[in-house]
């Protein structure tokens, strides 16, 4: 057992590399029917303007505040109206459609792939964007 102990310490051990979950505050606001306003960080850096792209690891948290009423914030697994679609993996607190509240999705668990943040009337004007989950 010592010799064990000895070899690791002496020659180090090198395990498997576990990427560190991080959590992304984004600030959600609208100024009309066609797209969210976005500001925060995430995976890439700045996240900032109408309808930006988030991306994310696996296992990381994203931190929606939002702001902007007559604008229901949803989490999708597709771009489309209404209240179905929903992300039904990682752990989601908060209001799922909230206007004025935050919401976080912690994506422990999710598959790799692109995931949507939509206004659930206005989506068919394009209203939302895509988190990507990498």
């Amino acid at each position: 057992m010592r010799s064990l102990l000895f070899l690791t310490l002496f020659f180090g051990f090198s395990g498997p590399a576990i990427a560190d979950s991080e959590v992304f505050k984004i600030d959600v606001s609208a100024e009309s029917y066609r797209n969210y306003i976005l500001s925060g960080t995430d995976r890439n850096g700045s996240v900032r303007g109408e309808d930006p792209t988030v991306t994310v690891n696996k296992g990381d948290t994203i931190i929606f505040d939002v702001d902007a009423s007559r604008h229901p914030f949803y989490i999708k697994t597709k771009f489309s109206r209404g209240g179905g679609d929903q992300v039904t993996t990682g752990i989601i607190s908060g209001t799922p459609g909230t206007q004025n509240g935050k919401i976080s999705w912690n994506t422990k668990g999710v598959s790799s792939g692109k995931y949507y943040y939509v206004c659930s009337p206005h989506a068919s004007f394009g209203m939302g964007g895509t988190i990507i989950v990498e």
